[in-house]
């Protein structure tokens, strides 16, 4: 048989067929491969690449601050977490790309002042994990002083200044520890503990203690509990009389929360407040509070009483919750309550969130027709000036002006300021209410400068409601049952 045309073609044909098929498997095992590697660096990105700052997760921290604690002697490094302050608020008021931009900002700038062998990481939400090196709790309070001061700087380019306050919580390496995760764990329990920072310094800085964690366990079972607490009723408002120290007559009340537990009995503020802070569920506690006090009132005026004017704290959490003054009047106009006898509180801490947002709330608190006292006047973050852009009712002397075992000339100078306050007050028409008087002598000191309300322990220990009406309407017999 002869090797006919036909044949070559079949032969080339055949050829071309396996060399496509060839060619064809080949790209499909390059796509594959192409697939395979960019599904596999897109898990790795998702596991040790955080989305939001482009730096590391904190699995990928937690492994490589293990290794390099772990090679290092005991005590050479330091946990430290910290987290912003009231940030969750910022996202509400500024929307969630602007906060996600500003978290990155952080990350930035305090990644360019770690030193060889340190790491930081974004957490989650508004929170930051730091490994530093430790050389002891005076160093390690001024660096991260300054890496809050240096994420603050943006602040020297604006009118209406907006800070980042840290919170941050320290657990130093030190091997007494069975594991790495409990030096975390011990630095997230200390950043729990600490407050808000202050106007000199950007950031707090708390270290861990055993005995933190006996207190975080108390503050998770609070924690745990609250929501159904204020459902069930738990919290309950007491009023501490405000009085007219010439008269004797209870002319005002301060709203107060006090938490009776049905098994552990009553709760004080001291415990469960920071806790409630910490987690944001203070507005809540503040709104129900502000509508217990709208149907106190409504009750006395359908009594055909006439009512004493009570004021309500206003947390400065609540200062960032949207249209948080519409639900306030929603629950007056509910009630029927004329303005005039609804103060709102502000302690003069709101200055830290910048002075156009407290201004603003004050005006908005005024439109409503209700009055606004600054609490705690005096206590560290007062700003005289920012009484010439805005007109308080009510300014109430912080009660460290009244200190019962301070050295006599500590006391002396103490009074000095109270008596250029109260001459302050009268000139810009403000009333004054002295906070925290528990002696005669301060009585009689107030008296003279001609200072007329007080509101102390001296008078009254605040009240439940019905002996708060026995003695502001009737004398050794309350008005409701």
């Amino acid at each position: 048989m002869g090797f006919t045309a036909n044949t070559a073609f079949v032969v080339l044909a055949g050829c071309a067929g396996a060399l496509l098929s060839a060619l064809l498997l080949g790209a499909s095992f390059l796509l594959f491969r192409r697939r395979h590697k960019r599904s596999r660096r897109a898990l790795w990105e998702q596991a040790y690449v955080d989305p939001v700052t482009g730096g590391p997760t904190r699995l990928r921290f937690e492994r490589d601050a293990e290794a390099l604690a772990s090679a290092a002697a005991p005590g050479s490094y330091a946990v430290v977490d910290i987290n912003l302050y009231h940030f969750r608020f910022m996202n509400n008021l500024f929307g969630r790309a602007e906060g996600d931009r500003i978290l990155r900002h952080i990350y930035t700038t305090c990644s360019a002042r770690l030193q060889p062998g340190e790491l930081i990481c974004h957490i989650a939400a508004d929170d930051f994990r730091f490994l530093l090196h430790f050389s002891g709790q005076g160093s390690m309070v001024s660096r991260v002083q300054e890496m809050a001061e240096a994420a603050n700087e943006f602040n020297n380019e604006l009118t209406d200044h907006y800070y980042l306050w840290f919170k941050a919580g320290v657990s130093v390496v030190d091997g007494t520890a069975d594991t790495f995760a409990a030096y975390l764990d011990y630095a997230k329990i200390a950043c729990k503990e600490n407050g808000p920072g202050r106007p000199a310094c950007r950031c707090t800085c708390t270290f861990y203690e055993p005995r933190q964690r006996e207190q975080a366990l108390r503050e998770q079972t609070i924690y745990n509990n609250m929501a159904a607490a204020l459902e069930q009723g738990e919290f309950q408002v007491y009023l501490q009389p405000k009085v007219n120290c010439f008269t004797g007559r209870i002319v005002g009340a301060e709203a107060l929360t006090r938490w009776v537990d049905p098994e552990k009995g009553l709760v004080m503020p001291a415990e469960f407040i920071p806790v409630l802070e910490h987690s944001g569920f203070i507005t809540k506690l503040d709104l129900y509070v502000f509508g217990q006090v709208c149907a106190t009132l409504r009750g006395w005026l359908d009594a055909g009483l006439e009512p004493v004017p009570i004021s309500i704290n206003f947390s400065r959490a609540s200062l960032w919750q949207p249209h948080v003054m519409e639900q306030y009047d929603r629950l007056r106009r509910k009630y029927a309550v004329p303005g005039k006898y609804l103060e709102i509180e502000l302690t003069e801490t709101f200055l830290a969130d910048g002075e156009g947002a407290f201004v603003a709330l004050v005006d908005e608190i005024h439109a409503l027709g209700m009055r606004c006292a600054i609490d705690d006047f005096g206590s560290g973050y007062s700003a005289l000036n920012l009484l010439r852009r805005v007109k308080v009712d009510t300014l109430k002397l912080d009660r460290s002006f009244f200190p019962r075992t301070a050295p006599e000339r500590e006391r002396k100078r103490a009074l000095t300021l109270v008596r250029h306050i109260v001459a302050l007050g009268r000139d810009l028409g403000t009333h004054i209410v002295a906070e925290g008087v528990e002696e005669r002598s301060q009585v009689e000191f107030l008296q003279g400068l001609g200072l007329h309300t007080i509101q102390g322990f001296y008078y009254y220990r605040p009240l439940p409601l019905d002996r708060f009406e026995a003695a502001a309407f009737q004398k050794g017999q309350a008005i409701f049952s």
